[in-house]
């Protein structure tokens, strides 16, 4: 993780870059506003032509570069609501969450297939493009299945149903 951080974090870089450069042109102010238009970009207009249109024709080259910068950003919202939906439950039953228990989840959530949707029957490892074929998590962490069956928690499963009484 340590050696994959300065490439994960690239695009900050780039944008902070940005950010202070137009900063140091138009103001904070400025930018502030450039940046509430982005925001609202639906409703003033997608294409970034129709926002820079808007703005004052001093501004139009510096506020071009951030509507770029920003437009390439990853935006990760969703990403990281799905990563703590799967992080959460885990916290709440230990209260605390070690390197080597976060390093297992992250196995685990990307060898993971869909079950359902749009991207049924694929993990996020086939979807970003770096495997084609299914992995199993425990075969990448070196516990292989004995008699060469994959594992898989049905198979640990009780056959015999119980019956539960509540009082």
């Amino acid at each position: 993780m340590r050696l994959a951080l300065p490439a994960l974090l690239y695009f900050a870089e780039e944008v902070e870059a940005a950010q202070q450069e137009a900063i140091e042109q138009l103001g904070e102010a400025a930018v502030g506003l450039i940046a509430w238009a982005w925001q609202r970009r639906k409703i003033l207009g997608e294409q970034p032509q129709q926002l820079l249109a808007a703005l004052d024709p001093a501004w139009r080259t510096t506020a071009a570069r951030l509507l770029e910068v920003w437009n390439r950003a990853v935006r990760a919202s969703s990403a990281v609501e799905n990563w703590h939906s799967i992080v959460r439950p885990h916290l709440a039953v230990h209260r605390s969450l070690s390197a080597g228990m976060l390093a297992r989840l992250s196995v685990w959530h990307n060898h993971r297939q869909a079950s359902r949707g749009l991207y049924q029957g694929q993990s996020p490892l086939m979807r970003s493009g770096l495997t084609q074929e299914p992995g199993d998590w425990l075969e990448v962490l070196g516990y292989h299945p004995q008699g060469g069956t994959p594992f898989s928690p049905e198979s640990c499963a009780d056959p015999q149903p119980t019956l539960t009484l509540a009082a």
